[in-house]
């Protein structure tokens, strides 16, 4: 099975979609980020979100699967902001998502970003960076607080995979034993999680 990671949105017609098909691919991810264009800087309102529409839906009519991968906990991201963000991701009618809480790892932007707004990280060693998963990293004024992004976090996983359209396009999947082995890894997780 072909994956395909990174395409730009702007740049997928049905010309290139039904080329990628024929050569294999079976799923495409986009890096979309946040469905709310005040978090989008720099990039004029609803167009890269229409770009992003388009591109799924491209994809989708070729015949390939769509994955979207998201990031709650931007600098900036608010309550109402992730919100729209959910939204955004549950209107594409995507394959899956992939969802993560933004982090400023050592040397990046936003690390620096957050040190100079007087914002305070939490993460100390390495390994921390890789056991925090589900955890909001940061503070910083006007951002989202560690709770709310967490809260929203887990709400937001729960109501896409959960949605009846979710549901209702993926009921064929019930009938397959690899959907009951991920189905149990993937309930087991959200159980773990939600203990924490």
């Amino acid at each position: 099975m072909r994956f395909v990671n990174g395409l730009r949105a702007d740049r997928v017609d049905e010309r290139l979609a039904a080329k990628m098909k024929k050569a294999g691919t079976a799923f495409v991810a986009f890096g979309i980020e946040s469905g709310d264009p005040d978090i989008l800087k720099g990039i004029p309102k609803g167009e890269i979100l229409e770009e992003m529409r388009s591109a799924v839906r491209v994809s989708r009519k070729a015949g390939m699967l769509t994955v979207g991968f998201f990031v709650l906990g931007l600098i900036g991201d608010t309550v109402r902001t992730m919100r729209r963000t959910v939204r955004f991701a549950k209107s594409l009618d995507l394959d899956g998502i992939n969802l993560n809480i933004a982090t400023p790892y050592p040397g990046t932007r936003m690390e620096r970003i957050i040190r100079e707004g007087g914002g305070r990280i939490h993460l100390r060693k390495w390994e921390e960076y890789l056991t925090r998963l589900g955890k909001m990293p940061y503070r910083l004024a006007g951002t989202a607080s560690e709770r709310q992004v967490e809260v929203l976090f887990k709400k937001a996983l729960i109501s896409f995979y959960l949605s009846p359209r979710y549901l209702g396009r993926h009921a064929h999947l019930l009938f397959k034993p690899s959907f009951y082995h991920s189905l149990r890894r993937g309930l087991l997780r959200l159980v773990s999680d939600l203990k924490k």
